[in-house]
Formats: C-alpha cells, sequence, structure tokens
C-alpha cells in the first residue's frame, strides 16, 4: 500500500507540471517535452527576467524525468525469450519481451487471449524476483472472445529496497476471476521466468540488522530507519520464511518516543521466500505528537497464515534506539 500512495502521489507532481505550461505528447508510448530549440524558437528582444527558479528546477527536473527514461537509475538491461506461461480453460498467457524503460520499473510484456465464454480479470500474487518479494503493477480485463496486450511492471522502488541490480529470475502465479460475478475461475500453479542473466547469476541476500524474532520458519531483522522519505520515516524491515506457509507480518502496538501511532506496513511472504519493506510512520501521527525527531521505537510483529487465519501469534516486544 505505501508503493501505491507513493505512485499516486507522482502522478498527481507530474500532472501538476504539465498543467502548469509544460508541453508535451505521446509517441508509442514515451512523453517527450518539446524544448525551445526544437521548435526553433527565437527569444523576445525584451525577455523579462527569471523571478521564480525554484519552479524552473522543478519543471526541468520532471520534464528530464518522463522524456529521457535512461536518465533514471535502474536495474541492469536483460532479456527473456518468448514464451507461453499459461495456456488452461480457454486462457492463453504469453509472455512476449522484457522492456528496460517503463515509468515506474521494468516490465514483462504480456499477450492475453480469452477464449472462454466469460469476461476474465487477470492478476498476479505471490511475486518475486530473485526470491525477494516485490510490488507488481498488473490488472486485466480481457472480454470473452478478446485479446489484450499488457504490462506486468516491478517497481524501480521495491528493487532498489531489496539491492536488485540485475533480474535473474521471476516467479508468481496468476490469479483469473470472472469480471461480472467476482469468483474466481482459475489460479495458475506458480510460473517462473528465468532472463538471460539467470545462468552462473550469484543469489545473495542481506539479513543484517538487529534481531526482532527467529522461530518456527520465520526470521525478522530490523535493519535501519529512513528519515526523508515521502509519506514519513521508513523502519526497514528484513523478513525471510523458512516456513512452508503463505506468511503475513504486520506491526502491533506501535509506539514512538512512548507515544502510540499507527504506521502503514503489511508484508506477504511466501514460503522459501524473502523480504525486504517498511514500516511507514505517517508525518501526521508524528506531528500530532509534537515528535521532531524519532529517538525510540517500540513494536512487535503480528503473523498469521494467508490461508488459514485462525494459525496466528505476536512476537516479543523490541525497543530500538537511534
Amino acid at each position: 500500500m505505501r508503493k501505491i500512495i507513493s505512485i499516486a502521489l507522482v502522478v498527481i507532481m507530474m500532472l501538476s507540471v504539465v498543467s502548469c505550461g509544460s508541453s508535451s505528447e505521446t509517441n508509442t508510448g514515451t512523453v517527450t517535452v518539446e524544448s525551445a530549440e526544437k521548435e526553433e524558437l527565437k527569444e523576445p528582444e525584451n525577455k523579462p527576467e527569471q523571478t521564480d527558479e525554484k519552479d524552473d528546477d522543478a519543471s526541468d527536473f520532471w520534464a528530464d524525468l518522463v522524456s529521457d527514461p535512461d536518465k533514471k537509475e535502474g536495474v541492469a538491461d536483460v532479456s527473456i525469450e518468448e514464451a507461453v506461461l499459461l495456456e488452461e480453460s480457454g486462457v492463453r498467457i504469453t509472455a512476449k519481451s522484457f522492456e528496460q524503460d517503463s515509468l515506474f520499473g521494468p516490465s514483462v510484456k504480456l499477450l492475453i487471449e480469452n477464449d472462454s465464454d466469460k469476461n476474465l480479470s487477470v492478476q498476479t500474487r505471490s511475486s518475486s524476483v530473485n526470491g525477494y518479494m516485490v510490488d507488481i503493477i498488473f490488472s486485466s480485463d480481457v472480454a470473452s472472445g478478446k485479446k489484450s496486450n499488457e504490462e506486468m511492471t516491478f517497481m524501480d522502488s521495491t528493487l532498489e529496497l531489496c539491492g536488485i541490480e540485475t533480474i535473474a529470475d521471476i516467479e508468481f502465479s496468476f490469479h483469473i476471476y470472472d469480471s461480472d460475478t467476482w469468483d474466481t475461475y482459475l489460479d495458475s500453479e506458480p510460473v517462473i521466468i528465468k532472463t538471460s542473466a539467470f545462468e552462473g547469476y550469484q543469489y545473495s541476500y542481506d539479513d543484517s540488522g538487529t534481531p526482532a524474532y527467529e522461530d518456527e520458519g520465520l526470521i525478522i531483522n530490523v535493519k535501519d530507519l529512513k528519515e526523508d522519505e515521502i509519506l514519513g520515516p521508513e523502519l526497514i524491515v528484513y523478513i525471510e520464511n523458512k516456513s512452508t506457509k503463505n506468511l503475513v507480518i504486520q506491526a502491533d502496538n506501535v509506539s514512538v518516543n512512548g507515544f502510540m501511532v499507527s504506521p502503514i506496513f503489511s508484508c506477504s511472504v511466501a514460503p522459501g521466500k524473502h523480504a525486504i519493506d517498511a514500516v511507514t510512520f505517517m508525518e501526521s501521527d508524528l506531528e500530532d505528537n509534537d515528535i521532531e525527531k524519532i529517538s525510540e521505537v517500540e513494536l512487535s510483529f503480528h503473523v498469521y497464515n494467508d490461508d488459514k487465519w485462525s494459525e496466528s501469534f505476536n512476537t516479543d516486544p523490541i525497543k530500538l534506539t537511534f
């Protein structure tokens, strides 16, 4: 949820820049910002002096980000071979190619063919890259008898948080449901896409940090506190699920400098997978309690089996000082 809110904020800011006078056009999915040099426009002789350098800088920043995706730092360029990922019950999904320079992160181009007699919606679950759970932007509605070209996008912010510089493998399951009734139509077996970097790739996981819990096949370590984030300070957490259960980890009984707060945090970790996620403290919560700097955080973690909610427990509280 934290990443989705961040995406919304980015989109709003980008739209704000366009509405304030930036000239842009869309060409096969790539937004370009026209310049005076391109149009060979002449500057007026009595050009007024620039009085708002801050606005100019902001416009230049967003223009560069949108018009030239190559300027964004991201993962190494890789490729995939075209392959059928799912062919079952009248649904055929084909991975066509790997796109490096999508707006929010690298993506896999998909062709979805619905030969069933139902209108279907296609989504993914339990998505991971190189063994790390990741956020994916993907949801597609395909009417009966129709086809759709789609993109399954992996968030740059998540890949960066996990320290992923090269994508070697992608794993997920398709969840397909009837668009009209919301009834589940098909849940696929795990799908694995191996990229051109897979052979010889050395997998490693950064499990450093302060131990918060280790038992029942679960490891939780608190890594560090990041202060200057979009929604508020973030407590970075490493999670490893060695069990055979789909686990969901949430923050419980959280206080900052002795004041109770309600952070944003819910992390799903599939069996055998790893995750690096963030407990986000909302700026509004901190302001309500006159907290200008975080010096102490106390919290426990609530853990439950996503397939059987009655199986749950709370870890002992852990106190952290900064």
